[in-house]
Order: C-alpha cells, then structure tokens, then sequence
C-alpha cells in the first residue's frame, strides 16, 4: 500500500500537482519530496530543493542534524540565517 501511494504522489507532481507534506521521517521528505522547509522551535529556518549546493557533501540527515543542533539550549531565534555558518565538509 505504502509504494502504491508514493508512486500516486509522485506521478501527481510529475504532471505538474503540488503536494504538501508534513513528516518527522527524514526518509520520506528524501523520497517524495524535491523540495524542502525545516521548522524548528516553530520557525522555518530552512527552505531549498534537496539538490541545493549547500547539502551537497553531506546526508540530509546530517544537514538536519547540524541544522538544528546548533539551537539546542539556545533563544528561537538563534537561526536567524541558518545557512550562514553551514557548510559542506572540504
């Protein structure tokens, strides 16, 4: 059942739908989705196509992961520009 309804999503979007979805699994946004937001804290602090330069070098988990860890402890809007100090491993 799931594949039946990630290949309905995904041929949905390839003729030109949009769908909008809301997952805590990682796996699943790398599956479906082209496109991404992360909210954390209640902010979207992170919006981009999952080819984006600034992932490249790295697992989306790992992205996520240094995304957010470096607001642990910290005010909400610690992650003004996420992206700033982020970058792929050399």
């Amino acid at each position: 059942m799931q594949r039946k309804v990630k290949d309905f999503l995904q041929d949905y979007v390839k003729n030109g739908g949009t769908i909008f979805i809301s997952t805590h699994i990682l796996e699943i946004a790398k599956e479906i989705c082209t496109n991404i937001g992360i909210i954390y804290r209640g902010k979207l602090v992170y919006t981009g196509h999952l080819d984006d330069t600034k992932l490249q070098g790295r697992s989306f988990e790992g992205f996520f992961l240094d995304l957010v860890s470096r607001g642990k402890g910290a005010s909400n809007d610690i992650l003004k520009d996420p992206l700033e100090e982020i970058s792929a491993p050399a």
